[in-house]
């Protein structure tokens, strides 16, 4: 994995860029895999005995079957940037101006960035970053362009999805 972290600072433009996972990959050994599949069928045969309900019962299955071989791969590396004016995640897909975010916070013991912004919906975003990467000077220019919230943490069933189900 290609993990460079760039900064140019001349006549004060800013551009830093490093690329890292969307999320950190879990290592799933095969109780989890066992234990998956038990939770699941139990649950499908609860629906079947009690509430004849076939077809959400396939669709349980579907979404568990989809849901394990999608998590098999390698998570998707991608590149996050932070110019002058913004900041540009997903490979240039989505450009948050500064003046369009309330504060951020970084989480430098897990490796992710929180940004708050103003808007109505999807307010928190979570960047990814590797513990390579000089994360000093990514505090420092966000730092001297919107404010810091030391509140700002992963939301509650994030956590619940990272770390005891591994998704």
């Amino acid at each position: 994995m290609n993990n460079k972290l760039v900064k140019k600072d001349k006549e004060q433009n800013i551009d830093l860029f490093w690329k890292s996972r969307d999320f950190k990959p879990w290592e799933k050994s095969t109780d989890w895999y066992w234990i998956f599949w038990i939770v699941t069928f139990s649950f499908i045969l609860i629906l079947i005995y009690f509430y004849n309900d076939y077809i959400f019962s396939t669709l349980v299955f579907l979404i568990a079957l989809i849901s394990v071989l999608g998590h098999r791969k390698d998570p998707p590396i991608t590149e996050y940037r932070i110019n002058e004016r913004s900041i540009v995640i997903k490979n240039g897909k989505e450009e948050i101006p500064f003046e369009r975010i309330e504060s951020f916070n970084i989480d430098i013991e897990e490796g992710y960035i929180f940004i708050n912004k103003k808007d109505k919906y999807k307010k928190l975003i979570v960047i990814p970053f590797e513990t390579t990467h000089n994360i000093t000077v990514i505090d420092k220019i966000l730092s001297s362009k919107i404010k810091k919230d030391e509140t700002l943490d992963i939301p509650f069933l994030e956590k619940i999805f990272n770390r005891m189900l591994g998704f």
